[in-house]
């Protein structure tokens, strides 16, 4: 049996919003099911010592304008959140909780689209709840894993563990061992899946 590919994730991110769109075409080019895993950016910038991208001057520019030509030639509507960078800790920990994986995925997904594609604030907890209901989880329960010590402490152990295995940045699949950073590394993923390495 493969083993799974992991995507960590984080909703602020919109190149993690385009990677969370392209995990049913990687499940169906390798046979391996796509984890997605929610981390904390901001904790994993700050355990490696790194800016934020989008407060580097001149890159926040650069970055939304290459995310219009992505999210066009994917076909996607972008409109981008009221606020960036937004605390996106409710949709994490949400997605977190829900252990089904596809689940996990179709949540993380339209959370994903309801910052980026509908320009709707996810640090409002309305909105999470809103979206959740709309993937056909019990707005109670939702509502009680916002604010829950071990969804909170979860969340925290999994940005941890991703840091510790080197991850330094959003999106990063994970794949026997290796990591590819970026939607750009996802043909290399491609390739590492089907058995092949880098070039010599």
């Amino acid at each position: 049996m493969t083993t799974p590919i992991t995507l960590y994730f984080d909703l602020v991110s919109p190149y993690a919003w385009l990677a969370l769109h392209t995990v049913d075409d990687i499940r169906a080019a390798t046979g391996r099911e796509v984890i997605v895993t929610p981390v904390a950016f901001g904790a994993i910038l700050k355990r490696h010592g790194q800016p934020a991208p989008v407060d580097i001057p001149g890159k926040r520019a650069q970055i939304f304008d290459d995310i219009r030509w992505r999210a066009a030639e994917r076909g996607l509507p972008f409109t981008g959140p009221p606020a960036h960078p937004f605390n996106p800790l409710h949709g994490l920990r949400l997605c977190l909780a829900v252990m089904d994986p596809a689940v996990r995925t179709v949540l993380a997904r339209q959370l994903a689209d309801a910052a980026w594609s509908q320009g709707r604030d996810l640090q409002q907890p309305q909105v999470v709840l809103d979206v959740a209901g709309h993937c056909g989880l019990p707005q109670a329960w939702a509502e009680a894993q916002l604010t829950d010590p071990g969804i909170k402490q979860a969340l925290i152990d999994s940005t941890g563990q991703a840091a510790d295995r080197g991850v330094f940045g959003v999106p990063t699949f994970a794949l026997d061992g290796r990591l590819f950073w970026g939607n750009d590394r996802i043909p290399h993923l491609l390739a590492a899946a089907r058995g092949e390495g880098p070039p010599p």
